[in-house]
């Protein structure tokens, strides 16, 4: 069985919304058939929130979510070993709380969760290193949440598969803005139901259908993308809990299978992974399974390679959840949880093979 690598972003110092931070950067992990471990430090970085990976494999990104918001770029020398410095730039602003490459790898994306630019587009030589001066686009408006929406709070930019688009989630406008991904030319914005506050998106891999959570409702929206202009359109909304009753809960992360007929969303709160099907002819998701993410506060969630499992970072517990999953309907099994300080953000390093 091969051994995977694995990358851990962390909170490093204690916040609102993390206070009981015990990270120490950018963490290695490793992962074999189902079974994980923890190594050693990759980056000392504080406040490595997100990470993300170039998609041949030899640098890795994070935002240091703080005042003065930045993007660290590292070398990966070898799977374990300490990653080596590039770069760092600023993000504009403050709390960048997202980081992501494009497929073609000529560019990085980043958005400010708490002021400043909301989201960063910077070119990337073939080395991997962010070059010139990042274009830059500003989000305005707000939401009837005041104390979550008072502005805009840019939480996630995403590229389309096919790398044509870029899509900015804003929490604190409900909206997800469309950019050209080359030139953060505006060319469309979706509008959610106010104080909805929608988080992350994650596209099937034709890149026709997306999946947005809402943390703020608990619910899982399904959007319809057209290739060619880039909109999208809402097609349903989905609560992400079973029962009547839910408590107090945020969504996080949402994950779409390589099949494109699972889609997977986090409840921080109910602290539980919450297991939708997608019919792709019907155009209709239904809620399969709520499982118990075994820690506290799910909040990044990754499929090994072969998405054979699912790994849940449960953040205030600091433990890193895994679960057995079957390619053919979607269920999760046979969880195990290790130790780790923190975890906000998972990413594997290519097969090794």
């Amino acid at each position: 069985m091969p051994v995977y690598s694995l990358l851990v972003g962390t909170y490093t110092r204690s916040e609102p919304h993390a206070p009981q931070a015990q990270g120490e950067g950018i963490h290695w992990m490793t992962f074999r058939d189902g079974d994980l471990s923890p190594g050693d430090v990759a980056a000392r970085v504080v406040n490595p929130s997100f990470v993300a990976l170039h998609p041949q494999g030899h640098t890795v990104y994070a935002v240091s979510e703080v005042e003065h918001g930045s993007v660290h770029s590292f070398r990966i020398a070898a799977p374990g070993e300490a990653l080596e410095p590039l770069g760092i730039h600023s993000t504009q602003g403050e709390s960048p709380a997202h980081v992501s490459v494009n497929p073609a790898g000529d560019a990085l994306f980043a958005v400010n969760y708490s002021s400043g630019a909301s989201v960063l587009a910077y070119t990337l030589e073939s080395s991997g290193l962010p070059v010139g001066t990042p274009r830059s686009a500003a989000h305005r408006g707000q939401g009837p949440n005041a104390a979550r929406q008072e502005a805009p709070h840019a939480h996630c930019a995403r590229p389309s598969p096919d790398g044509q688009h870029l899509y900015v989630v804003d929490l604190g406008t409900d909206e997800v803005v469309a950019y050209g991904a080359g030139s953060l030319e505006h060319l469309h914005t979706l509008a959610l139901p106010p104080g909805s506050g929608p988080r992350h998106l994650s596209f099937s891999p034709d890149g026709t259908v997306g999946f947005l959570s809402l943390e703020l409702s608990s619910e899982l929206a399904v959007v319809r993308r057209d290739p060619a202009s880039g909109t999208l359109a809402l097609l349903q909304i989905h609560r992400t809990f079973l029962g009547t009753g839910r408590g107090p809960n945020l969504t996080a992360e949402v994950l779409v299978s390589p099949c494109g007929r699972f889609a997977y969303v986090s409840n921080r709160g109910r602290d539980t992974v919450t297991v939708f099907h997608w019919d792709g002819e019907r155009a209709e998701a239904a809620l399969l399974a709520e499982m118990p993410s075994l820690g506290r506060t799910p909040r990044s969630m990754v499929f090994a390679p072969g998405a054979t499992h699912l790994l849940i970072g449960n953040q205030d517990s600091s433990s890193v959840t895994v679960y057995a999953r079957d390619a053919v309907t979607g269920g999760l099994d046979s969880p195990r949880t290790v130790r780790c300080p923190t975890p906000t953000s998972l990413c594997f390093l290519p097969d090794p093979s």
